[in-house]
């Protein structure tokens, strides 16, 4: 199943479609006879929604019998219509909308005038809670349907598409099948009824908006609208009412207090009395990326509403493309169980706006368990978050916040015409059906050969040898094998080296797994070949993984064995303005591990090992740039306290330890599986590494450790701080080499580390390694709005700008400081930052450096 269809089910927070022999449809249109595409569609009776597509026209089967059909589109007036369907029948009507008029009732204006819009949405985030503890259960059908085209695509890739037959409107097009089932606090099963898709997707998916509920406190990451601090992120305007089946409608202009990635804008539409929302119709845009969600709600029963139709809209460009997706759902057959325990109607009072109204209850006692309360703004959030808390406890793990279960048969999916033709409930424009025609023509060749084909596993790339490959096989195993093209390196002491790692993963009858990994590798300059390779063991448990490893053979390795420079930005650096800031040694080693991961909250890793070490020096002298003047540096690197790292051929035997804990982790739930959420817990390390007394295997004795922490705190809206500290020190060290001293990850090219938070921007690669005890420390503040961010399409495209203060100090007194601005996302995919490092504040060190954006925090 193609894979964005699966998130787009995983996620889905919609309902039942029963497949009929009576068929309603027709046009939907406004007073002037232009089309309403996207309009809701809801069927009292049955709880069944439906939207229409683009062209205005819609869809439903029904059994025999009488029913009431509401009509529901942004700005209009809806419009219910009773229709009786006999046997067989297919009635075909034509609906005209009437543009909806607002209400705006007379405000009296004094000094202290308060947009009545503010009232009404304290009202409704006090209640957001007591609507999601509504219903204990309930099970659903959704029938849902996505298309994608490119808009714009650049004239010489447009015509090479055309020369292969591609159309740049049939992108994607898809539909699926899903049974909803959902069991209060905040368990969702889903079961895969059938999907079929053409094209590619791009991986957008609505799921992730559509499965959240805007009465929490965020969807998808963006704050709701609702939520209990929108009035920190929110203005609101009040524009008018309207009555509609009985119910008077507030439409409510939401506005963000400062444009960015991370807030909606549009209209929400709240009931009165009630406090529950009507529809939606938001905007965000994330990484220039527009995305617009409409949604509309219905009661389905007495004073409870859910969601009834979706509609999604994504819109963009990128490095001169440009793309639209639609994503369309609908709703059927609820069947719903109400929580008998909360209160079937809850009165609320403001108490900024209803002073009178505070002071006649401020003697009555309201319980959310009852058949009826009233409460005050304040008191509703202090007891529904009460009742709420109380749920989780009572659920077994209230770290837990959410479990998602998907059943996913394959052997249910189809592409067969003729069943779609039965279930759909939104009916194919012209370029869909055309579109389906190509699927269903290349599916039928498809199915031909897989029946020819029994082994159905992909076979190695005629270059492999050269680019590399990978193979999944049919039984679960799988090859990868790295291609030299891309493992192709050159340093001083190598030369030109050229690798071949090869991963080869066998999946056990229990879903255990074994992988083994060799890595061949040969080196011109100095004419030698190596090889290393590691077996490993892993249980199936992902949130309790267990893992046993041994690895050993003859290789090179940095001094750092951290590897603070990457192979390719040592080559560059190398080749084109002598840098040749790798230092290297050999090794022959044999080690054996094991690592354990509790649920992701501890994990521990030990390891005993041996090396056998060699010191190495430069090989070649080769450059691109011959107009460099400068000499290559030795391959023993400079140091602060030693005037000659050398050292001589030694053994090591060794143990190693690392530890990391993040108390208070909260996790949802999928399929079984444990999925850590970014809740802001700091995570704290332990890490240590010593000799074991075995004299004929080791020529050293020493013990160091350090004890660190990694935390992110949000102080403000407009600020997120992120630190990372660490202290350490040798505990002893008798007889010790360069190599095991403390070194720390610095960069001394223009080029940025993909993980911005644990390395040193300026520091030199091995000048402040150190035997001594010392303190590193690292801050970044991330800022929405700064500089450039003041404007907004920079924002929203996603730009960040933070300032970065790092420092490491010796216990002798030696201290380094660095200091500097940075921007993400420029143009989308780089990081800039400038700044500069202080030696002992004498000397300074200024650069520019670039790199791959990546999530700062």
């Amino acid at each position: 199943m193609n894979k964005t269809s699966s998130l787009i089910i995983v996620f889905l927070f919609l309902a039942h479609l029963g497949i009929q022999s009576q068929t309603l449809k027709g046009t939907i249109k406004d007073q002037q006879n232009n089309l309403l595409g996207f309009t809701a569609v809801y069927v009292e009776e049955t709880n069944n929604g439906t939207t229409s597509n683009e062209k205005g026209e819609f869809e439903i089967n029904l059994p025999p019998g009488n029913y009431h059909v509401s009509f529901q589109y942004m700005g209009f007036k809806s419009k219910t219509i009773s229709v009786s369907l006999s046997e067989g029948e297919t009635k075909e009507i034509g609906v005209n909308l009437e543009a909806q008029i607002y209400n705006l009732p007379e405000l009296e204006v004094t000094g202290s005038f308060e947009d009545p819009a503010y009232a009404i949405i304290r009202k409704a985030s006090a209640k957001a809670k007591y609507h999601l503890q509504q219903v204990d259960e309930y099970t659903a059908r959704v029938y849902l349907k996505g298309k994608g085209k490119f808009d714009k695509i650049p004239g010489i890739i447009k015509r090479r598409l055309e020369k292969e037959g591609l159309n740049q409107d049939q992108l994607y097009i898809g539909e699926s099948i899903v049974k909803i089932t959902y069991k209060r606090p905040s368990t969702y099963e889903q079961e895969v009824i059938a999907v079929r898709s053409k094209g590619d997707s791009q991986d957008f998916s609505p799921g992730q908006y559509i499965f959240g509920s805007f009465y929490e406190e965020s969807i998808a990451g963006i704050i709701s609208p609702l939520s209990r601090k929108c009035f920190s992120h929110y203005k609101y305007e009040f524009q008018g009412l309207f009555e509609e089946n009985g119910y008077v409608v507030n439409k409510i202009k939401v506005i963000p207090r400062v444009k960015d990635s991370e807030l909606f804008n549009g209209h929400v539409y709240i009931v009165e009395d009630l406090w529950n929302l009507h529809s939606v119709d938001l905007t965000t845009t994330q990484s220039g990326i527009n995305i617009n969600i409409q949604q509309n709600l219905a009661p389905v029963r007495e004073n409870v509403w859910l969601p009834v139709t979706h509609r999604f809209f994504v819109s963009g460009s990128f490095v001169g493309f440009e793309f639209s997706y639609n994503y369309l759902a609908g709703v059927s057959d609820y069947n719903v169980k109400i929580n008998e325990e909360l209160a079937r109607t809850v009165k609320v009072i403001d108490e900024k706006t209803e002073t009178a109204k505070v002071e006649t209850i401020e003697n009555e006692r309201s319980e959310i368990k009852g058949d009826s309360a009233v409460f005050t703004v304040s008191k509703l959030k202090e007891d529904i978050e009460t009742y709420v808390e109380e749920e989780k406890k009572e659920s077994g793990n209230p770290k837990i916040l959410e479990r998602i279960v998907v059943e996913d048969d394959n052997s249910l999916k189809t592409v067969d015409k003729n069943y779609w033709d039965d279930i759909r409930t939104i009916p194919l424009t012209e370029a869909e059906i055309k579109g389906y025609q190509k699927l269903d023509s290349t599916v039928a060749v498809m199915d031909s050969v897989s029946a020819r084909d029994s082994v159905n596993a992909k076979k190695l790339s005629p270059f492999f040898l050269l680019t590399g490959d990978y193979l999944r096989f049919k039984n679960g195993n799988s090859l990868k094998i790295g291609g030299p093209l891309f493992n192709t390196f050159y340093n001083t002491v190598n030369g030109w080296n050229i690798s071949m790692p090869i991963t080869y993963t066998v999946k056990t009858r229990n879903d255990n797994k074994w992988k083994l990994d060799p890595t061949f590798r040969y080196n011109f300059a100095s004419e030698n070949f190596q090889i290393k390779g590691g077996l490993q063991w892993s249980n199936d448990d992902r949130d309790s993984t267990l893992t046993f490893g041994i690895e050993g053979g003859y290789f090179v390795d940095q001094i750092n064995n951290e590897e603070p420079i990457s192979p390719l930005i040592n080559s560059i650096s190398t080749l084109f303005w002598r840098g040749n800031f790798m230092k290297l040694y050999d090794k022959k080693y044999v080690d054996f591990s094991i690592y354990k991961n509790f649920v992701h909250s501890l994990k521990i890793r030990f390891t005993i090992g041996w090396e056998h070490r060699q010191q190495l020096q430069n090989n070649t002298d080769y450059t691109f740039n011959g107009r460099v003047n400068k000499e290559y540096s030795s391959n023993l690197p400079q140091n602060m306290y030693l005037e000659n790292t050398s050292f001589p051929n030694h053994q090591i035997f060794y143990h190693q330890g690392e530890v990391s804990f993040v108390p208070g982790l909260r996790y949802n739930m999928y399929n079984d599986r444990l999925i850590p959420l970014d809740d802001k817990k700091p995570e704290f390390r332990l890490n240590w590494k010593g000799t074991l007394p075995v004299d004929k295997l080791n020529d050293l004795d020493f013990l160091k450790t350090s004890v660190g922490v990694r935390h992110k705190i949000v102080p403000a809206a407009n600020l997120s701080i992120l630190y990372n500290l660490e202290v350490g020190g040798f505990l002893y060290k008798d007889s010790l080499s360069f190599i095991d001293y403390n070194h720390f990850n610095g960069n001394q090219t223009p080029f940025l580390p993909f993980e911005p938070s644990g390395s040193y921007n300026f520091l030199d690669y091995y000048e402040w390694s150190t035997d001594e005890p010392y303190l590193s420390g690292m801050v970044k503040l991330s800022f929405r709005q700064l500089l450039f961010t003041q404007l907004t399409e920079l924002r929203l495209i996603g730009m960040k700008e933070y300032f970065f203060f790092n420092n490491l100090t010796h216990a002798n007194g030696n201290n380094y400081f660095e200091a500097g601005y940075g921007i993400t996302n420029v143009f989308r995919i780089l990081r800039l930052e400038v700044g500069g490092g202080f030696d002992n504040f004498n000397n300074t060190y200024w650069g520019i450096r670039i790199g791959i954006s990546a999530d700062l925090f």
